[in-house]
């Protein structure tokens, strides 16, 4: 057994199952190995070419980050967040116009 199936068989042995937290994390895009495959890119320009949709410019996201968030919302410091959605994407689903998340509406 891996350390992570050990940390959630730990946790659900802890705690009651009317204390059971569930959550969901949804990344940006990564470069994975699928996803350079299915594009035919090096990790490089994958990287470079999220980077340029991005947000954020500078730091890129990376498999690490989202393990270290995984491992945040099964410590103990999360005890209290549950049923929540947790957009790893670097505000990029709130600034870009596509999703009119936040849109205002117009004036009659």
């Amino acid at each position: 057994m891996d350390y992570s199936k050990y940390n959630v068989v730990r946790k659900l042995n802890r705690n009651s199952f009317g204390n059971l937290q569930v959550n969901c994390l949804s990344p940006y895009g990564l470069a994975t190995p699928m996803a350079t495959n299915f594009l035919s890119l090096e990790v490089e320009d994958f990287e470079n070419m999220l980077n340029s949709f991005g947000n954020l410019k500078g730091p890129t996201l990376r498999t690490d980050d989202i393990a270290k968030t995984a491992l945040f919302l099964v410590s103990d410091e999360a005890q209290y967040i549950s049923g929540h959605n947790l957009l790893i994407d670097g505000g990029y689903s709130i600034v870009n116009p596509s999703f009119n998340m936040f849109k205002y509406p117009k004036n009659p």
